[in-house]
């Protein structure tokens, strides 16, 4: 039975995972943009990430807002 918390780590063992590979990201980004998108578990103060977090969080960013056509006369 697959739980929750298989695979899970902390930002930090992710980051040195990351790092193996080529992937400079710190701890400090990691949770940052973890929280901000709900992306992880915790308890009390510990943060874990599965890799299912992980892939969301590694996700590219939306596309930005194109600049408005005819601009200024």
């Amino acid at each position: 039975m697959q739980t929750v918390v298989d695979g899970a780590k902390t930002p930090e063992e992710w980051c040195a995972m990351l790092r193996q590979q080529g992937a400079h990201v710190s701890a400090r980004t990691l949770r940052a943009k973890a929280r901000e998108t709900g992306q992880y578990l915790s308890l009390g103060r510990a943060m874990l990430l599965n890799p299912k977090h992980l892939a969301v969080l590694l996700q590219p960013e939306a596309e930005a807002v194109p600049l408005e056509e005819g601009g200024h006369d």
